[in-house]
C-alpha cells in the first residue's frame, strides 16, 4: 500500500502537477491566441442615420446601443521548474506545459453621443455598463481544474464610421471595459476594423478584425482569503482575431 502512494505521489510531481501549498513561485496565467474568432450582435437605435444622400449636412448624433460578444480560445503557457500557476483550489507545478481553454460572453448597455458631419462621416462616444462572464479551464498531465466568474462595471470608448454608400460603412472602435466581482478586478481593452454591410436599411453584418487585452487581478485578501493557502494567479490573456456579428437597427 506504502509503495502504490509513493509511486503515486511520485508521478504526480513527475508531472509537475499537485494541490495545495507549494513552495514554488506563483507566476500569472499569461497566454495569447492570434487565431481567435470572435461573434457579436448589436441593437443599434442610434439617429439620425448616416445617408450619402444627406452629403452636406452636419448634425447631431445620439441613440442606445445593446452589444452580446463571444470569444472562445485554445491557448497554452510554458511553466518552468520552480514556478507554478494556480486557479480556484489548485496549483499546478513546473516544468511543465497547460493547456489553457478561455470562453468569454461580453455585454454591454450603453450611450452613443456624436454628430454626424457632411451626410457620411459619424464620430461618436460609448458610455455604459457592462456584464464579462468568464469560463477558464487549465489542463497539466492529469489535473484539470476550472474556474467561472462573472464580473460588473463600466464601459467607455468611441467610434468612427464613414457612410460610402447605403450599403457599405467602414468603422473603427474602441471600448475600455473596468469590472468587478467579490474578489476580482478586471480590465479589458478591445480595438476593431471593420465594414457593415446592410443590404436592407434595418438589418446587416459586419466583419473585421478585433483585438482584445484581457486583465484580471485577483485579491486573495479580500475577505477569507485564498481557500488552499495559494496566492491564485492573475489573468494576462491577449486574443486577435476575426470578427463576425449581425446588427439590427432601430428607428
Amino acid at each position: 500500500m506504502i509503495y502504490r502512494a509513493t509511486l503515486l505521489l511520485l508521478f504526480f510531481v513527475s508531472s509537475g502537477v499537485i494541490s495545495g501549498c507549494t513552495g514554488a513561485s506563483v507566476q500569472d496565467i499569461s497566454a495569447s491566441d492570434r487565431r481567435t474568432v470572435f461573434g457579436a450582435l448589436r441593437l443599434d437605435m442610434t439617429t439620425p442615420r448616416a445617408d450619402p444622400e444627406m452629403i452636406g449636412t452636419t448634425m447631431p448624433m445620439a441613440g442606445v446601443e445593446l452589444d452580446f460578444s463571444y470569444s472562445e480560445s485554445d491557448l497554452n503557457q510554458d511553466i518552468g521548474a520552480g514556478q507554478a500557476i494556480a486557479l480556484d483550489n489548485v496549483t499546478i507545478l513546473g516544468p511543465t506545459r497547460a493547456d489553457i481553454d478561455a470562453e468569454i460572453r461580453g455585454h454591454t448597455l450603453s450611450g452613443k453621443a456624436g454628430g454626424l458631419f457632411g451626410g457620411i462621416v459619424g464620430v461618436a462616444g460609448i458610455g455604459g455598463v457592462s456584464v464579462t462572464t468568464t469560463d477558464i479551464e487549465v489542463k497539466a498531465g492529469p489535473v484539470t481544474d476550472r474556474e467561472q466568474f462573472t464580473t460588473f462595471g463600466f464601459v467607455f470608448g468611441g467610434e468612427i464610421f464613414f457612410q460610402v454608400t447605403r450599403v457599405i460603412r467602414p468603422y473603427g472602435r474602441f471600448t475600455y471595459h473596468s469590472e468587478l466581482d467579490h474578489e476580482r478586478d478586471l480590465e479589458q481593452r478591445r480595438f476593431e476594423v471593420g465594414v457593415e454591410l446592410s443590404p436592407q436599411p434595418n438589418i446587416g453584418f459586419f466583419m473585421g478584425w478585433r483585438w482584445w487585452i484581457y486583465d484580471a487581478d485577483v485579491d486573495d485578501d479580500f475577505l477569507f482569503g485564498d481557500i488552499d493557502g495559494v496566492d491564485d494567479s492573475d489573468l494576462e490573456l491577449r486574443f486577435e482575431g476575426f470578427l463576425f456579428g449581425l446588427v439590427i437597427r432601430f428607428g
